[in-house]
């Protein structure tokens, strides 16, 4: 049945939670969009009929936590994008299946972590094939993490070639950025139309050589390297 559809989308008012599924039936959907719905649970094993999706959409939605077996059996998905939620936790496991990942989209949550860093390091340790993540305002407003930037994390993201970021303290972006050897496209998205008063004198050259352009999202300006 449905052997031939590959993409689907869902938006509905009445969408809280996604269920279980079962091993007894294979589904061809590659495209999954659930954007903009009103889901704040996801049990273990939703994903389970769709082992060949590719493109997962959850953005817009009241999400709260990320955990592995949220994406049980996903092993050839190549985007996820879980953007404006209320994310807060992401647990360290979570994208261990998930190593094709090209695209990731957490921008927008509010994360918390206690640590020194606002993504620990083994959480993106899986994503060897990563090329573009967007982690622009994904903390709490007004705690300590909010606006320092995942430094040693991205650092182990070697294929990354798209990174956003907000702008709330470019003076945070440390030398670990410089062993992104592939980065392209650098987009910071300016807290407001005074951010260029914000770049510190030494922001160009704590990037890698690699990057080409850098946008400052907000004022409608972009760089040419």
């Amino acid at each position: 049945m449905y052997t031939s559809l590959t993409y689907v989308k869902i938006l509905t008012e009445s969408l809280k939670v996604l269920r279980s599924g079962r091993l007894n039936y294979s589904s061809p959907v590659i495209n999954l969009d659930l954007t903009r719905n009103i889901i704040s649970t996801v049990q273990d094993n939703s994903f389970i009929l769709f082992p060949n999706l590719l493109t997962l959409s959850l953005n817009n939605n009241q999400i709260r936590n990320l955990t592995r077996e949220m994406f049980t059996g996903l092993y050839k998905l190549r985007s996820l994008s879980v953007s404006k939620n209320y994310i807060t936790f992401i647990a360290n496991d979570t994208f261990d299946d998930l190593g094709t990942l090209v695209n990731l989209d957490i921008s927008y949550n509010q994360i918390i972590y206690t640590g020194h860093d606002l993504i620990p390091v083994r959480i993106l340790i899986p994503l060897n094939n990563l090329e573009q993540i967007y982690i622009n305002w994904i903390c709490q407003r007004g705690t300590y993490m909010c606006g320092k930037y995942p430094n040693k994390a991205l650092r182990v993201l070697r294929n990354l070639k798209v990174l956003s970021v907000d702008g709330a303290d470019t003076h945070g972006l440390g030398p670990e950025i410089k062993s992104l050897i592939h980065l392209r496209h650098l987009i910071i998205t300016a807290p407001d139309a005074n951010f260029l008063a914000y770049l510190s004198p030494d922001f160009i050259e704590k990037l890698p050589a690699s990057l080409k352009k850098i946008d400052l999202s907000g004022n409608g300006l972009s760089y040419e390297i």
